[in-house]
């Protein structure tokens, strides 16, 4: 029997039969603090044709397995995740909730061209500068009005080029 595609707006924590359609926007692995070189999962930002984001990850073991069969552009149909409350320090959704991939997860390649390849929630300068947590990621359009060069700096034993860019309103 084939499920049903559930829209990623009506994903809720205790779906058991859960199926949907998404294309992977964003795929990115995490590493150890103390250790660069030891990842420690993999995570995704998926988007349906309705416009909705969720965040998923798998933890260490799966890395090899999903890196095999998920590339980020890519649509796919997701079946057998489990849902929990979206609790990480910086969430990359407003979704409550987010999937974690387990073992027995299912990608299936399908082709997807009402999905969008990127998506944007932009936000305007205003709140950005009124917002008092820093938990999520935000889009911002702005004009460049000044820029400092580019450094390097080792973060948790990783090098990673660095600019400092102030950005005017463009409204």
């Amino acid at each position: 029997m084939t499920s049903i595609l559930t829209p990623v707006s009506a994903i809720v924590a205790g779906k058991i039969k859960l199926k949907i359609r998404v294309r992977v926007i964003n795929l990115w692995t995490v590493s150890e603090f103390n250790n660069p070189n030891e990842i420690t999962g993999i995570h995704m930002l998926l988007l349906d044709d309705k416009m909705g984001k969720i965040q998923a990850f798998g933890k260490k073991i799966l890395v090899p397995k999903i890196k095999s069969l998920v590339e980020e552009g890519s649509c796919y149909e997701i079946e057998n995740v489990l849902v929990t409350r979206n609790e990480t320090k910086f969430r990359c959704t407003g979704h409550w909730f987010r999937l974690n991939l387990i073992d027995i997860t299912r990608f299936t390649k399908i082709d997807c061209s009402d999905i969008p390849k990127y998506h944007y929630d932009f936000i305007p300068f205003k709140e950005v500068l009124e917002s008092t947590k820093e938990d999520k990621y935000t889009d911002v359009i702005g004009h460049v009005v000044e820029r400092d060069v580019l450094r390097e700096k080792v973060v948790n034993g990783k090098k990673s080029k660095l600019i400092d860019l102030t950005l005017e309103d463009s409204e």
